[in-house]
């Protein structure tokens, strides 16, 4: 996923373009998602390490998929979709203080946009389980479609509604 080289040779409308698309615009790398996570953890189970490491590494191209942004409210919905695929239970906290946190500052439509993004992570394939790596140079539309996922349309309208200072 860190080869910009590679992704760029994928097909326009593609997955993996999509998602060079978004590091270069967003000024991110999987590396830089790796060295930020770095630490001193020591796993017993090689396998749940795997799936960790697999998982955060997911992270960045569930928001292509999604249509979450990285601004502060899109992380959030993603984390609701996040929850609803793993049922990681701090990621649940994290997801429901920053609804509380979002919905005073922006309003009650927030609280609305984040169940919308847990009830399509419901309803999406399992994410965690896909080779993402065969699916890269398939059109991103029929990704999306063959896994079940919706658009983020109350995110959308939330973020339209918004002031531009916001």
């Amino acid at each position: 996923m860190d080869d910009r080289d590679a992704l760029r040779a994928l097909p326009e409308g593609s997955l993996g373009r999509a998602y060079l698309q978004f590091v270069e615009r967003e000024a991110i790398s999987a590396g830089g998602l790796i060295e930020a996570s770095e630490r001193d953890l020591d796993f017993a189970d090689a396998d749940f390490e795997r799936f960790a490491n697999r998982m955060r590494d997911q992270h960045d191209l569930w928001h292509v998929l999604t249509g979450y942004g990285r601004d502060t409210f899109g992380e959030a919905c993603l984390l609701a979709f996040t929850y609803a695929q793993t049922k990681n239970r701090g990621i649940a906290f994290i997801a429901l203080a920053g609804m509380f946190k979002l919905s005073r500052a922006i309003g009650g439509s927030v609280r609305s946009a984040m169940w919308q993004a847990y009830r399509a992570g419901k309803r999406a394939s399992w994410l965690p389980a896909e080779d993402w790596e065969s699916r890269l140079e398939q059109p991103l539309e029929a990704v999306r479609e063959e896994l079940g996922i919706t658009p983020p349309e109350r995110y959308r309208e939330v973020l339209e509604a918004l002031p531009a200072a916001a």
